[in-house]
C-alpha cells in the first residue's frame, strides 16, 4: 500500500473550519528545534486544552521553551506552571495542556469537541474507514492529507495518511459525506517508512476519568503512567 496516495478529497468548508482548531509547535532545547504539531479540544465545560503527542513536547518539560503558533499566525509561549497538564507518556504518547482565556491566541482558536458516544451513534472505526489530517511539516504552512486506517489494535491503528517531520500530534478524523460532522479518532504518532506505514493512537483514554482520576478544578501536572 502507498503510503503517499491521496484516499478521498476533503470538502473545503471542514478543512477551513479543522484549520482554526490546530497549531504548529516548536520546541527549543540545547540541541537546537524540533517541530510538532498541536490541535486545540473541549475536555470539559470548564476546561480546554491544547492536545499533542507527550514525545512533541518532552524535551521541553524542563525549560518549557515551547511555542505555538495557530492558523492566523498568532504566536504564544506556552509555559506550563499554573496549567492543568496531564500525560498518558512512552505507552500511549500523549499529552494534554489547559489553554485558558487569558492567553493571546484564546480568541482565535476553535475548539474541537469529542464524543465519547459516537460508535453507540453509528460513526464506527473500522479498517479501510477514511480519515483526513492538517499537519505543519517542518516551518511550512498547514497541508492536508487524507488516507485511510490500514489496522485497528485495542489502543492504536495505522494509517496511510501522508506525514513527514512535524506531523506528530496531529489530529486524525474521520472523513464523512456530512461536512458538519467533525469526528476526532485519534493522534498521529510516528511514520514508519520502512513498512509504508503511520501509526495513530485512539484519543479516547485520556479523556477518560477512570483512567486517571484527578480533580480538574487543580491545576498541576500529572506524571506518565
Amino acid at each position: 500500500m502507498d503510503l503517499y496516495h491521496p484516499n478521498k478529497s476533503i470538502p473545503f468548508k471542514i478543512v477551513n473550519k479543522v484549520l482554526e482548531s490546530i497549531c504548529k509547535i516548536t520546541v527549543e532545547t540545547k540541541e537546537g528545534k524540533s517541530y510538532g504539531t498541536g490541535f486545540f479540544m473541549n475536555y470539559s465545560d470548564s476546561l480546554k486544552c491544547l492536545m499533542t503527542n507527550y514525545h512533541v513536547i518532552n524535551p521541553s518539560l524542563e525549560n518549557e521553551n515551547i511555542e505555538i503558533e495557530i492558523h492566523n499566525k498568532k504566536k504564544m509561549k506556552l509555559k506550563l506552571e499554573n496549567r492543568y497538564t496531564k500525560f498518558i507518556g512512552k505507552l500511549k504518547d500523549m499529552a494534554m495542556i489547559e489553554i485558558k482565556e487569558s492567553d493571546g491566541i484564546y480568541n482565535d482558536i476553535l475548539f474541537l469537541d469529542y464524543d465519547n458516544n459516537y460508535i453507540t451513534k453509528g460513526y464506527s472505526i473500522y479498517k479501510d474507514a477514511d480519515v483526513f489530517s492538517i499537519e505543519y511539516i517542518y516551518w511550512e504552512d498547514a497541508s492536508c492529507a487524507s488516507g485511510t486506517i490500514i489496522n485497528i489494535y485495542e489502543y492504536e491503528f495505522d494509517h496511510n495518511l501522508s506525514t513527514d517531520i512535524g506531523a506528530e500530534g496531529c489530529t486524525i478524523i474521520l472523513l464523512y459525506d456530512n461536512i458538519n460532522l467533525i469526528q476526532v479518532i485519534g493522534i498521529h504518532k510516528e511514520e514508519d517508512k520502512k513498512h509504508k506505514i503511520n501509526g495513530g493512537i485512539f484519543i479516547g483514554d485520556i479523556f477518560n476519568k477512570d483512567l486517571i482520576k484527578e480533580n480538574i478544578n487543580n491545576n498541576y501536572i500529572i506524571g506518565e503512567i
